[in-house]
């Protein structure tokens, strides 16, 4: 009781120095200076969003998806060709990829491909941060894969496809996913791009992606800025404390389910 008690006060005394750790899964709220635009999608079910599919989902989507948290603007989530439909609420909140008859263990298939874009950016665009949560697939080799052959999200703009790499990159969080969203293993991930350098107006752009077999896309969250500012923090002492963490609960899980 005395060892339980001790790291119980380590945890207490880690979330009071990092505050951020008590939902391990929120999104890194930038604030972003200039002008600025948000968009946020959750909530991905077919109550909320009908008409978008059924297993195994190959049936394109009738328009994009708005963002529907509070304050987004019109910033749009489409799937542009492959399988992927919003689940029914009773079996969680997210948009489910997979192939009929089971599809392939194969992390290197592209099951379904997406975006999510926006048509009005904000005047002098130079800042563009994207967050997802998405969840895993067991595949080959024992791992869990999001998106197919390991190639994260790349933009393009004005219509264009540069397919420009994300200049920053940081997994903020991976863990158990709670059961609203729906039981699973997922990674919280930022991609953020420094539009500085591009001498055209940006009018329009796109961050395009594709998912394994079996991935979820739980939740989404795109800022903007005609300001850059690099906000996607270095893997320091906040990973280390969260894996601290984790193996205090997991340590503590163990003991209680031995007894």
């Amino acid at each position: 009781m005395l060892i339980h008690s001790k790291k119980s006060l380590l945890l207490a005394f880690s979330l009071a120095l990092f505050p951020c750790l008590v939902h391990a899964q929120s999104f890194l709220d930038p604030a972003f200076s200039g002008v600025t635009q948000y968009d946020g999608w959750a909530n991905l079910n077919s109550t909320n969003f009908p008409g978008y599919g059924g297993y195994p989902g190959s049936t394109p989507w009738p328009s994009p998806i708005l963002a529907n948290q509070v304050d987004s603007g019109d910033g749009g989530f489409n799937k542009t060709s492959g399988n992927g439909y919003p689940l029914s609420v009773a079996s969680g909140n997210y948009v489910y990829v997979t192939q009929p008859g089971g599809g392939t263990s194969d992390p290197t298939v592209a099951v379904g491909s997406f975006a999510v874009s926006d048509q009005t950016p904000v005047s002098g665009l130079k800042n563009v941060l994207f967050q997802s949560l998405m969840g895993g697939a067991l595949m080959m080799g024992g791992e869990y894969v999001e998106f197919a052959s390991g190639i994260y999200p790349v933009l393009s703009y004005n219509g264009g496809a540069q397919n420009l790499t994300a200049t920053y990159y940081d997994l903020l969080w991976e863990g158990e996913l709670s059961a609203d969203q729906g039981d699973g293993y997922g990674y919280l991930r930022a991609f953020q791009w420094d539009l500085s350098g591009i001498v055209d107006p940006i009018s329009s752009f796109s961050i395009s992606w594709s998912n394994t077999n079996h991935a979820q896309i739980y939740e989404m969250q795109l800022n903007q800025s005609d300001v850059f500012t690099q906000v996607v923090p270095e893997p320091s002492a906040f990973l280390l404390v969260v894996s601290g963490m984790s193996g205090i609960l997991f340590s503590t899980r163990r003991r209680f389910n031995r007894k």
